[in-house]
This record gives C-alpha cells, structure tokens and sequence, in this order.
C-alpha cells in the first residue's frame, strides 16, 4: 500500500459462508481493525500486510477466535477494502492465478483473458 492516509481496517470477503451472520458478515475471511484511538500508523508505515498476520497496533475482528482461513483456493474470487482516515481508501478484487495473485478494481476483469 502507498499513499497518505492512516491504516483503519482491511476487510477480506470470500465466496463461501464463514458464519452464521447477515449480510457481508457471512463472508467476511479477514478483518482486522486498529487496537484503539492513539495506535493510528500510515499506511506506508504498516505496508506490505500480509494475509492473516495482524501487524503491530491492529487487533483481528474476524474470524473472532482463531486464524484466517489459511487457504485461499486457485480460481475463486475474493474481495479486500482497505479503510483510511485522512485519505482515500481502496478496494478491489483479486484471485489466484496459476500461483500468482491476479488483482481487478472489478470482479468481471477477474476473468478476463
């Protein structure tokens, strides 16, 4: 990640159901979120996160106990936000390609040649 702006969360949703919840909940594979107010970093300060690893500051909201989900499978689409303060956010969807994360602002360009 580049750019201003302080790291708030990083939301990670699949396509299969994770939990009896409503709406997104269901899907949600990841998230994590800041400790509290004082433990803002920028997000070129907290960059590279790496799936499944809480970096220093952060707490992980979901799964609540626990690791993520340690298999993200070849083929399937998954979506990730990033949330800022004082700035701009992100999102965009990815899927694993061949071993490689193959990324799209859109889930249609995900299956694109």
């Amino acid at each position: 990640m580049t750019g201003n702006g302080d790291l708030t969360s990083i939301r990670v949703r699949g396509p299969r159901k994770q939990r009896d919840a409503q709406g997104e909940d269901m899907y949600l594979y990841w998230v994590i979120k800041l400790k509290g107010e004082g433990t803002e970093r920028n997000v070129r300060d907290v960059s590279p996160v790496t799936y499944g690893i809480v970096p220093d500051g952060y707490i992980q909201a979901y799964p609540e106990h626990g690791e993520a989900p340690p298999l993200l499978v070849e083929g399937e689409h998954y979506y990730v936000q990033v949330i800022t303060n004082y700035a701009n956010g992100d999102d965009g969807n990815f899927t694993i390609h061949n071993g490689k994360i193959r990324f799209a602002k859109y889930e249609y360009q995900l299956t694109e040649p």
